[in-house]
């Protein structure tokens, strides 16, 4: 039985404990929220989305979920890297930052079990949205001969704005959206960083010289 995603603000202290793999240059664009718009790290944000770690728990197995752009995937999958390496290196530069109550992401984990799914742009949408444009469309080029005037203008102007709306939501790639279809990994996961989390109140409290950001994890 899934429980809970459960979450904590949290300010973070971080410490170098080690230096990073040769194989992971990839990551110094894979993930910066405050690099330039057009940046290198930016324009990966902005063309393929921002990836995503959560954890939960299943029963009493800590289970961490990576959503990655697909275009990451793809290119180390291409370089040769497994999924497992892809997940290990990834989780091992940003998840300790993800300050979490479910799990310490700033000490080694034997087999910790990885969710990873994929995060594709453009006009991908949910099933059952897609499946209802897809009715409002053919109802609109299928008109019987028993329906009114008013009845076959209206289905007709339906079909053409959901068509309108895919062909720009395709023309825009304006959306992210995970596959849903998650890849369980077991990975012996490793932090590049160790992190110590505390409650943001009780460190500004202490630390009355810094100014807190509402709503922002800080890296002190």
């Amino acid at each position: 039985m899934y429980l809970r995603m459960t979450a904590i603000a949290m300010v973070s202290a971080l410490a170098f404990v080690g230096a990073a793999n040769a194989k992971g240059d990839w990551l110094d664009t894979a993930w910066n929220d405050d690099a330039p718009p057009h940046s290198e790290a930016g324009l990966q944000l902005t063309q393929n989305g921002a990836p995503a770690i959560n954890t939960h728990t299943v029963g009493s197995e800590v289970v961490v979920v990576l959503t990655l752009p697909k275009n990451i995937l793809d290119e180390r999958h291409a370089a040769g890297d497994s999924s497992e390496q892809i997940a290990s290196a990834f989780l091992g530069r940003f998840a300790s930052r993800q300050c979490s109550g479910v799990v310490n992401m700033s000490v080694k984990h034997d087999r910790l079990h990885v969710q990873l799914s994929t995060l594709s742009a453009g006009s991908v949408l949910p099933d059952g949205e897609m499946k209802e444009l897809a009715t409002v469309i053919a109802a609109g080029k299928n008109i019987g001969n028993s329906e009114t005037d008013a009845n076959k203008l209206e289905l007709k102007q339906k079909a053409t704005a959901a068509e309108q709306y895919l062909k720009g939501l395709e023309e825009a790639k304006a959306g992210f959206y995970s596959d849903k279809k998650n890849v369980d990994l077991w990975i012996d996961f490793v932090p590049e960083k160790a992190t110590t989390c505390v409650d943001p109140d009780e460190f500004y409290k202490s630390h009355p010289a810094l100014k807190q950001v509402p709503g922002k994890q800080q890296e002190i």
